[in-house]
């Protein structure tokens, strides 16, 4: 069956995703569909140069950003082996994530979004064995520093750095000393930007774009009424996902408990900075779908009634699917 396919461990499973994800691209590559513009108001000009300089074509656009899809999950595919956060081995949480991120034709092109997330994903990667170490603050400046780097091309991810505040208080006990590395890492590339181009008389570019960045809200994309079907039958299945694990995960090792409840922050703090924080637009589902994909994989791996995880598994993807044909 299908589920049971992708529920196992086998490397085969990293393809068979890719190829279920580009399948999902074929409108994108193929077709006329929209792609991202920078907006020089919100946009950081390094993006902007980054962007212009892979911007030969629509096609190569979308080709980078499917790139980076598949980047992000093989990195999610490593902090879910090295940190447990499913304690059966599978594959399943990079099905999911390329799934999720491939379901609006919106993020089917190169959006900074996509390098900001990277850097997340990288930063929860350098935070979270700090549990082990005896002192963090080397840890906490690399993952602060990591999300400077994102935050150069996509500035909105300097609001993660509460993340890596939250895995003191889950991890370990919170300490001064490393929540201000965290943000001294933050801002050291960010700083080191400005040196460089107040050397060479142009901090008025990175002045400009701070005035404009912070009095200007991020345009927000149009979903049409009817994909909201589907929409919704996705957050559906997270939902019962989330409370059945919430109703089991009491009973599991305090590693995977801690594990849990920081997929719970990511995920809903994902959804507080998109309501709180106008200059937030919709690129925030590439942060959501993080915790979102472990949290489903979880779910489907733990499930004991096979035949209703079959039909469950298989009504997300068509729901997926659906979405996606509707707003094309």
């Amino acid at each position: 069956m299908l589920l049971r396919l992708f529920k196992s461990n086998s490397p085969i499973i990293i393809i068979l995703s890719t190829i279920a994800g580009a399948a999902l691209w074929i409108p994108a590559f193929v077709g006329n569909t929209a792609y991202y513009i920078p907006n020089i108001k919100t946009d950081t000009p390094l993006f902007i140069s980054l962007y212009e300089f892979i911007n030969v074509s629509p096609l190569v656009l979308k080709g980078v950003a499917f790139l980076f899809i598949l980047l992000m999950a093989f990195v999610l595919n490593r902090l879910n082996f090295k940190f447990i956060f499913i304690e059966t081995k599978t594959q399943l949480p990079t099905f999911f994530f390329i799934l999720l991120c491939s379901t609006l034709p919106f993020y089917q092109t190169f959006h900074p979004a996509m390098i900001g997330s990277l850097a997340f994903l990288w930063a929860v990667y350098k935070s979270f064995p700090i549990e082990m170490e005896r002192s963090s603050i080397k840890q906490y400046y690399e993952a602060g520093f990591i999300l400077g780097i994102g935050g150069l091309f996509y500035l909105p991810v300097g609001v993660f750095l509460f993340i890596l505040w939250v895995t003191q208080f889950v991890f370990r006990q919170f300490t001064l000393r490393e929540w201000f590395a965290s943000i001294i890492g933050f801002l050291t590339p960010l700083v080191f930007y400005f040196v460089i181009l107040f050397l060479t008389n142009k901090e008025y570019v990175f002045v400009s774009f701070i005035n404009d960045f912070i009095s200007t809200n991020r345009a927000d994309i149009v979903v049409k009424n009817m994909s909201l079907i589907g929409i919704i039958f996705i957050a559906l299945i997270l939902f019962i996902a989330f409370v059945y694990l919430a109703s089991i995960i009491g009973a599991r090792k305090i590693t995977t408990r801690k594990n849990f409840i920081m997929m719970l922050w990511i995920m809903l703090y994902s959804i507080i900075s998109k309501l709180v924080y106008p200059f937030i637009g919709t690129g925030i589902v590439f942060f959501f779908a993080f915790p979102a994909s472990v949290i489903l994989a979880k779910y489907f791996v733990e499930l004991r009634r096979k035949i209703y995880g079959e039909i469950a598994f298989a009504l997300l993807i068509a729901a997926s699917v659906y979405t996606l044909i509707v707003q094309l």
